[in-house]
């Protein structure tokens, strides 16, 4: 087991280096897909593992807990598929060799930071997976995609910036309070998607190549999401105000990312905003464990059977628009929108699926929080439920459009996106099996008509569209246009700021020059008199050493 958590994070950046070799390239490029291996056997029969090595670094510990060995099992799944399909999905083998790089050094930083107990090496590892992440989202390197790169890029250093600032304070305790509570949540809240913070999503995920949009949603978004379940003090002491704080930004993502979602064209553009609303149900659980440390030991399994839930069907439907553009024939195209559908209703949470498992067991930990509020947010979570269904089906609705582009899908790239469809289908029973979860009840009103109610929301678009009446497409990253605006506008105060200090400057300068020419002026006759008396002064004193010294010669 010590051997498989060194190899896990290690093999990647291995293999990483491997690609600089051009004798052994190909050997290297062949094995780059099947790197999350040992991660994957890890995750399996590993529980428990730990390695210390405290003379590296300030000590690092790397084990894999309960909530790690979820993480791993899913974000291990979705590495070695998506590289698989990334292996046939490039058709220049130059081109394929500088995704890898990128790749790999991600998956490093991912699969190392799920392992890390201390804050040091779990910011190293997240670092390296954000900065790596990078390459990805700018792979293609026209003008557009370097401008999403550029949004991720000063998001991402603002992460960093904030976690270095709270690791500083942190000493394990929280005694720094709300300071410290405000770094790590929005500092790691960049990563997850969290409110406002969120705007890198729909810019990266539409420029970045389909096998990394796969990964991004995912994978590495619930990164941030396990920062915040590592070193937050959930379960530890009751934070009200930032809990219920939290939950209201958890259920804004939920609702409105979903509604703007509805409005878009682009296929992964749409699934970058589902993934923000998906996400915002996420986050209202870590709320509920900083409002209620009670419910804490409940929710936790909850959250990691959410993310590994959902990390499965997102990258299916992410996988699933980069297949729509590779298969031709009627039959194809069918078998392409059925495997999509399996994914879609997976994440509206239809019957018997992973997703309306961990919807009701959310509803039902929600209920034994005492707090009038807690009705409200299962209120919510209900109408984010209607509003995911009728994204969902948009969703559908826009890759049945979608014309194939590029060459014929390979065998690899279609097995690859199969073997993920039945891992999303398989989530359920990891729940019921794993986590002893039970499905709910499902010939109830109350269960179908969010169900209903999206559908006919879906169905209203549709008509409208037919008849010609289309939704204008809010801005991907919403508002980013915001941020740009007070960004500019803080240009433009600083340049006028610099000018009007210029001016002063230039004017004191100015001031004191002519001060300094008028005290000349008056000060020259002194300075004369000065050096006068300066000359016999000197001269006096010599004339007294002299006659000094003669006195001494006749005394002796």
């Amino acid at each position: 087991m010590t051997l498989l958590l060194i190899i896990t994070p290690l093999l990647p950046l291995m293999i990483t280096l491997g690609l600089f070799l051009p004798r052994w390239r190909g050997l290297f490029l062949t094995l780059a897909p099947w790197t999350p291996l040992p991660a994957l056997v890890l995750a399996l029969i590993g529980q428990g593992a730990v390695l210390e090595l405290p003379w590296l670094l300030l000590g690092v510990r790397l084990q894999l807990d309960g909530i790690g060995q979820i993480f791993l099992l899913f974000t291990a799944l979705l590495w070695l598929l998506a590289g698989l399909y990334a292996w046939r999905y490039f058709a220049d083998a130059a081109e394929c060799r500088r995704f890898f790089l990128f790749y790999l050094t991600a998956m490093a930083g991912n699969l190392g930071l799920i392992l890390s107990q201390d804050l040091f090496s779990f910011l190293s590892f997240y670092a390296l997976m954000s900065f790596a992440s990078y390459g990805l989202v700018i792979h293609r390197g026209d003008n557009g995609v370097r401008q999403a790169g550029l949004v991720y890029l000063i998001l991402v250093l603002i992460g960093e910036m904030l976690l270095f600032a709270g690791l500083l304070l942190y000493d394990g305790t929280y005694s720094n309070g709300s300071a410290l509570l405000f770094l790590l949540f929005f500092g790691f809240g960049i990563k997850a998607g969290a409110l406002p913070l969120h705007v890198w999503l729909p810019l990266a995920h539409p420029a970045a190549p389909t096998p990394a949009s796969a990964v991004l949603s995912g994978a590495m978004i619930k990164a941030g999401l396990l920062g915040w379940i590592r070193f937050l003090p959930l379960g530890e002491v009751a934070l009200p105000q930032w809990g219920a704080g939290v939950i209201l930004l958890g259920m804004s993502a939920a609702v409105g990312a979903a509604i703007i979602g509805l409005t878009q064209r682009n296929p992964k553009v749409l699934l970058a905003y589902s993934s923000i609303s998906q996400m915002g149900l996420m986050t209202v659980m870590v709320g509920l464990g900083l409002a209620a440390p009670a419910a804490w030991s409940a929710a936790l399994p909850l959250i990691g059977f959410y993310a590994l839930h959902h990390g499965l069907a997102k990258a299916t439907l992410f996988l699933g628009v980069g297949v729509a553009e590779r298969v031709r024939g009627d039959w194809s195209r069918i078998g392409l929108l059925l495997g999509l559908t399996v994914a879609a209703m997976i994440i509206a949470g239809l019957p018997l699926t992973s997703g309306a498992l961990a919807k009701a067991e959310l509803k039902g930990l929600l209920t034994t929080w005492p707090v009038d509020a807690a009705g409200g947010v299962v209120s919510w979570i209900t109408v984010s439920t209607a509003a995911t269904t009728a994204l969902m089906l948009r969703f559908l609705w826009i890759i049945s459009r979608v014309e194939s582009s590029h060459a014929r899908a390979s065998a690899v790239l279609l097995l690859s996106w199969v073997a993920l469809i039945v891992c999303s289908l398989l989530a359920a029973e990891i729940g019921r099996l794993w986590l002893n979860f039970s499905y709910p009840v499902v010939m109830v009103w109350s269960f179908w008509w969010p169900l209903l109610a999206g559908a006919a929301v879906a169905g209203l678009m549709h008509v409208l569209q037919a008849a010609s009446v289309t939704l204008r497409p809010l801005p991907a990253g919403d508002i980013l246009i915001l941020y740009q605006f007070l960004f500019r506008a803080m240009q433009r105060l600083w340049r006028e700021l610099v000018v009007r200090i210029g001016y002063v400057y230039r004017q004191v300068i100015m001031l004191l020059r002519h001060l300094f020419e008028n005290l000349r002026a008056v000060a020259s006759p002194l300075l004369d008199i000065e050096a006068a008396i300066s000359r016999w002064l000197v001269a006096s004193l010599f004339m007294s050493m002299v006659l000094l010294a003669f006195a001494l010669l006749l005394i002796l």
